[in-house]
């Protein structure tokens, strides 16, 4: 008789962890999910009469040569490649992250002591090492009542020269430096028609075949008896229960959780589509992060038509709701005429430039909580599942992590799993 394996959460790290442990022909793989929508992340989203991803996806070539390859293999995926990088928009400025700081504008070298030298720091270090006042600039654009320690990563290196390093050895900071250091060339890979939502489908179909089961709008509950115990809604799961879930999404399903929550207030998420006149400056980059006074709570801007493979000049906005604005419809509005204004400025020769909104959506809340507090609830979570033999928490996860991580943590974790049979 096969061995149940209950992967709980649906994303692609449980997918890849599926697929991998599928291959065992001993075993039963499962994937509980709470909602009714299976990698709810890569769903598509219609704003006014356009469809598109909830956000900016995309997988970055070089980086993600092994992850695309196996999706390729495994899913059946087919990519299109888009030979563009990342821009900058700061304070009204637009910057190719790959260039010296040599051409940076000499307002903000000289605003914020920039130094023309190279400088590798942690970003948990940049509080103590960097113009304090560039920092909070930073640090306030980028919403309200976000959590300094916790933004540090939006931060730095993003918005610095490309003289200025991460001294982590991770992946994603080493790939980072080469590609503003101009080792490596800068592109993306999407699904052909732009949307994830075809990757998705390709992924469920897989799954099937593979004869793993998903199950939707499956309530799990811990419950601490003799042993921990996993419940789908009143029925116990037999077999072996691999939690795929980030610390805070762990927190509801354990019944009798005795632990004070912190007060962490929520903001909305939105995204927006914007259409221009003509071709500009912004045509430059697949997608720009932003960091400006007269625009706070955008986040990024990424060019829209050219992932849908259109001919005229959408781009899609993503941004926070600030309360420096009095309302959501005043807030893109300043967006819009401040991106005028940035275009003009930094390419003389647009300056009939027409900027129009098409719509905007509500697309979830986000938090911000206290680095304190997040290593207190995973200390706190992790105790819950110390000695028990049926139910494993392989990653602690308490932050969004992009698909190559997923894809590279998943390839460990497999191996652990494996070993715990």
């Amino acid at each position: 008789m096969k061995k149940n394996i209950n992967l709980i959460g649906s994303s692609l790290y449980s997918i890849f962890l599926a697929f991998e442990l599928s291959k065992d022909k001993n075993l039963k793989i499962n994937i509980y999910e709470k909602t009714n929508n299976f990698l709810n992340a890569f769903s598509s989203i219609s704003v006014g009469n356009n469809l598109c991803n909830p956000g900016f996806h995309a997988f970055e070539g070089v980086r993600s040569t092994k992850l695309l390859n196996y999706i390729k293999k495994n899913f059946n995926i087919k990519l299109k490649k888009i030979n563009k990088s990342r821009g900058i928009i700061l304070d009204k400025y637009i910057i190719d992250p790959r260039t010296s700081i040599k051409k940076w504008p000499e307002q903000i070298i000289k605003k914020f002591n920039f130094e023309n030298k190279l400088t590798k720091i942690r970003p948990d270090e940049i509080v103590k090492k960097i113009d304090k006042n560039y920092i909070d600039y930073l640090h306030i654009n980028l919403g309200d009542n976000l959590e300094l320690e916790n933004t540090l990563q939006l931060i730095y290196p993003w918005f610095f020269p490309n003289n200025y390093r991460s001294s982590l050895k991770d992946e994603g900071s080493i790939f980072l430096d080469k590609i503003r250091s101009k080792k490596i060339k800068h592109s993306y890979f999407i699904p052909t028609n732009g949307l994830f939502e075809s990757l998705k489908l390709n992924i469920i179909k897989k799954l099937k075949e593979k004869n793993i089961s998903i199950f939707l709008k499956k309530d799990i509950t811990l419950k601490k008896e003799k042993n921990l115990i996993a419940y789908c809604e009143k029925k116990k799961l037999s077999g072996l229960n691999i939690l795929t879930l980030p610390i805070f999404s762990i927190i509801p399903i354990i019944d009798g959780f005795k632990l004070k929550l912190p007060n962490i207030k929520s903001q909305k998420y939105y995204t927006a589509l914007i259409k221009v006149n003509k071709k500009s400056v912004i045509n430059n980059y697949l997608e720009m992060i932003v960091s400006s006074s007269k625009m706070k709570g955008l986040r990024r801007l990424s060019n829209y038509s050219l992932i849908r493979g259109r001919k005229d000049y959408i781009f899609q906005l993503e941004f926070v709701e600030n309360n420096y604005f009095n309302n959501v419809n005043l807030q893109i509005f300043s967006y819009i005429e401040e991106l005028k204004k940035i275009i003009i400025l930094n390419n003389k020769n647009n300056k009939n430039i027409k900027i129009k909104l098409i719509n905007y959506k509500f697309l979830r809340f986000i938090f911000s909580p206290k680095n304190k507090d997040i290593q207190k609830l995973s200390k706190k979570i992790s105790s819950f599942f110390k000695n028990t033999s049926n139910i494993i928490l392989p990653r602690e996860i308490t932050w969004p992590i992009n698909t190559n991580k997923q894809y590279f943590f998943s390839k460990i974790d497999t191996k652990m799993i494996r070993k715990s049979l």
